[in-house]
């Protein structure tokens, strides 16, 4: 009876070491690959500033004509690897494509994103992403994640699109509702973003205004509709009722 258990745990032991492993050489492939694409952002001269980098951009995009917007895509998708600021490259693809075909290719790099950060997170692990991240997201990734809570945070400008996809792919929640919720998500996001690019040099027209309020309002309306529930709540208008608890809650 003994040796089969040693045999079982010398696998079971194997098994976690070559997984350790093999973990440890991806975490290292995406750390590369971080510092090969910082390192040509040097030699290429680009700045990390909206005006830089849609100039830099520009100048990639439009030699390849139709493979443009691939690369758009590619970059977008790949994002996740190097924590670059989503909302640049959202107002970028406006400047460049344009509003229509700006939103579609930055949802479609951003949902690509997305899954790419899930996928990672759910294969490397809470240790590795916090490490990745930083110790500041940890208590981000402990949420109570659903399809609800990935959309809301998904639509919300200030919350940033990695720490979303890395905590829901730390929690139980299906990969196939993940992109459902965020690609739903997403899009109001990506369309407030790119519209204001696109129209960013023409800061007196309507679309540049009604592209600043849409993304005031993104951001404004979960802490109305927090402040709606609260007040819907018995007793939390006159001061009698519990109120909201403090601390222990989930936003």
């Amino acid at each position: 009876m003994k040796t089969p258990t040693l045999g079982s745990d010398r696998r079971r032991t194997i098994r976690v070491a070559l997984r350790a492993a093999l973990r440890l050489l991806v975490v290292a492939v995406i750390a590369a690959l971080a510092v090969v694409v910082w390192n040509e952002r040097e030699r290429a001269g680009i700045e990390v500033s909206l005006t830089g980098f849609v100039e830099a951009l520009r100048r990639v995009v439009e030699p390849l004509g139709a493979l443009g917007p691939a690369a758009f895509v590619a970059v977008l998708a790949l994002r996740p690897i190097v924590l670059f600021p989503s909302w640049v490259l959202f107002m970028g693809g406006g400047m460049v494509f344009g509003i229509g075909a700006g939103i579609v290719f930055g949802l479609l790099g951003a949902l690509l994103g997305a899954v790419l950060g899930f996928v990672l997170a759910r294969y490397l692990g809470r240790d590795l992403v916090v490490w990745w991240m930083g110790p500041r997201f940890a208590a981000f990734l402990d949420g109570r994640w659903g399809p609800r809570l990935v959309f809301v945070l998904s639509a919300v400008p200030l919350v940033p699109i990695s720490a979303i996809n890395f905590g829901a792919g730390l929690s139980p929640l299906p990969l196939r509702r993940f992109m459902a919720a965020s690609a739903l998500g997403l899009l109001p996001r990506v369309a407030a973003y790119t519209t204001l690019g696109d129209s960013l040099l023409k800061p007196a027209s309507p679309v540049f205004w009604a592209s600043i309020a849409a993304l005031a309002l993104l951001t404004l309306a979960p802490l109305a509709a927090r402040i709606a529930r609260g007040r819907a709540r018995p007793g939390a208008s006159n001061g009698n009722g519990p109120g909201p608890r403090r601390g222990g809650g989930h936003s």
